[in-house]
């Protein structure tokens, strides 16, 4: 369970899906469960849905399926879901359409309104029907069964053959009593209870369905907006209601309940739909609490699911690191830098090359990099590392606002600081030896050390501002445009004579630096720690020079 660790991503629902004993099958035959939320259909655009599949690692949404907005609009309401169930499927989720009326019971237009929309859905393998939302007025289980049975049968009339969810009665004791022998016939059926904490504060509504028939939260949740019982039932301490929620989320693992999960709004799941920051749970309760920002179990919900409380794909300043390595750092113009994050670029990497107009592309395998809302140059993208080039006019003082976007699902908005200079020599990760040149030409390394009073190259980025300005995206054409900042050297606890540090030409934000060494020599070979300082910063991660 993700609460544990690190989770793995939900792969897509391989539809259509089917109902094996207690389990739920994909079409290869591997078992599934469905993990999503549940809100007004209005909630769910492209973008939402993208987020909720990738960011909270989602793989179903539920949506209420009106039966009075049926009756007044016909076919225009059902042309309404079926455009929700294609835009979920392109989402790559499945969508339950859950029935509710203003009756207790299902009544004679939720069989006709199954009957016309079973009949437009049909082809829609990922869309699951709830047959009708939270049954009440009654615990006559024969009565339930026979009404649950019409409205099935009516859903396979009309063709359609994918899962469909009965509703355990809304109260107390859900499917408790249910006798052995009421079960709906027909085949991929869900049994579905709400979950909520209206009448108990550890609800157990599925009585002794377990490991018999496929069990499915509908709408387990908490709304602390309200005063009514599903606020009044709850622990009153934010550490107590945490631990029940978790100790929820462990069950439903652990039995593979399915479950979808309740308000997804503003305030309610999610704090709003901007950045996609999920709420938290991190004061006393007090039911009917409008106070802002609104406390709710999100945070809950992405510890479960991907074993992080801001879920994949999370952007904050200490992902970003120059591209030559070192720990997380301000970023400077024209620096390359990797940005590390999860699940927001093409699984397999792509490296980046130059377009007709000899430029490298600011869109990448699907991946966009936003710095104040200007598009930045890519050199590589993949699911959890991304190389751009920072922009040469960003202000050193300042903060930028950073933002990933993957196939149009994008991360939260970052607060990155911008300084003059970043600078971290470039090295063999395998050594933390410089990629350096001897005055020969031939690379550095051990055996072909430097020798006493000769000229070394070595190269780095993040280095600031050249003149003249730096073009970003683009190849140093011509003579090397030359640093702004001042740049010392020291190798070896020797500072070293620096006669030129600019753009290396050919290259895109690539620096380098022709170092004069002492004199002296050293008595054998050996390796020097390098620190590069350009301006008043300097580089962090150790490199090594080696030399005689």
């Amino acid at each position: 369970m993700a609460v544990e660790g690190h989770a793995p991503p939900l792969p897509p629902l391989d539809a259509p899906l089917r109902t094996d004993g207690a389990r739920i099958l994909d079409s290869a035959g591997a078992p599934v469960v469905l993990r999503g939320v549940a809100g007004n259909i209005d909630a769910f655009d492209a973008r939402t849905l993208g987020v909720l599949r990738i960011r909270w690692n989602l793989n179903t949404v539920r949506v209420p399926a009106d039966v009075a907005s049926w009756k007044r609009d016909g076919d225009a309401y059902l042309d309404r879901l079926l455009a929700f169930a294609q835009l979920a499927d392109r989402a790559g989720m499945a969508v339950v359409f859950a029935a509710q009326d203003v009756t207790p019971m299902p009544n004679a237009d939720t069989l006709a309104f199954w009957r016309a929309a079973a009949a437009r859905l049909k082809d829609e393998n990922r869309a699951i029907f709830s047959l009708y939302r939270q049954p009440s007025g009654t615990r006559d289980w024969a009565v339930w069964r026979t009404s649950m049975q019409q409205l099935a049968d009516a859903v396979r009339t009309a063709g359609a053959r994918q899962l469909i969810a009965v509703s355990a009665f809304n109260d107390a004791q859900g499917f408790a009593g249910i006798p052995d022998d009421v079960r709906i016939a027909g085949g991929n059926v869900l049994y579905e209870a709400p979950f909520q904490y209206s009448f108990s504060g550890d609800p157990r509504p599925f009585g002794t369905l377990g490991g018999k028939v496929p069990l499915y939260a509908g709408e387990w949740g908490i709304d602390l907006s309200t005063s009514g019982p599903a606020c009044a039932n709850l622990p009153k301490t934010a550490n107590d209601l945490n631990d029940l929620l978790i100790a929820t989320a462990f069950q439903f693992s652990e039995q593979a309940i399915s479950a979808t999960i309740a308000p997804f709004r503003a305030g309610g799941l999610v704090r709003e739909f901007e950045d996609y920051l999920p709420t938290s749970i991190n004061r006393t309760i007090t039911c009917g609490d409008t106070t802002a920002p609104a406390q709710g179990m999100g945070e809950v919900l992405m510890l479960w699911l991907t074993g992080d409380l801001t879920g994949f794909g999370y952007m904050r300043d200490d992902r970003v690191a120059n591209a030559a390595g070192g720990p997380a750092a301000p970023i400077a113009p024209g620096e390359l830098i990797s940005i590390y994050t999860e699940q927001l670029g093409p699984e397999k990497g792509l490296s980046a090359s130059l377009d007709a107009n000899g430029r490298i592309p600011t869109e990448l395998g699907g991946t966009r990099v936003f710095i104040n809302s200007a598009p930045v140059p890519l050199l590589f993208a993949s699911a959890f590392q991304i190389n751009a080039q920072v922009p040469y006019d960003v202000q050193p003082g300042t903060r930028v606002t950073m933002q990933v976007f993957y196939n149009g699902v994008p991360t939260n908005r970052a607060q990155i600081e911008v300084v003059n200079a970043a600078p971290e020599i470039f090295i063999d990760p395998n050594g933390r030896i410089a990629v350096a040149l001897n005055q020969d030409g031939t690379r550095n390394g051990a055996g072909n050390p430097a020798l006493p009073g000769t000229v070394i190259t070595f190269f780095a980025t993040g280095s600031g501002q050249t003149s003249p300005p730096g073009r970003a995206g683009v190849p140093v054409e011509g003579s090397h445009p030359a640093l702004v900042e001042p740049v010392n050297i020291v190798i070896g606890g020797r500072r070293d004579d620096v006669f030129f540090s600019g753009e290396a030409p050919g290259f895109i934000g690539l620096n380098q630096f022709n170092v004069r060494l002492a004199d002296a020599p050293l008595g054998g070979e050996r390796t020097g720690l390098m620190t590069l300082t350009v301006g008043n910063r300097f580089s962090r991660s150790p490199a090594f020079l080696y030399m005689r």
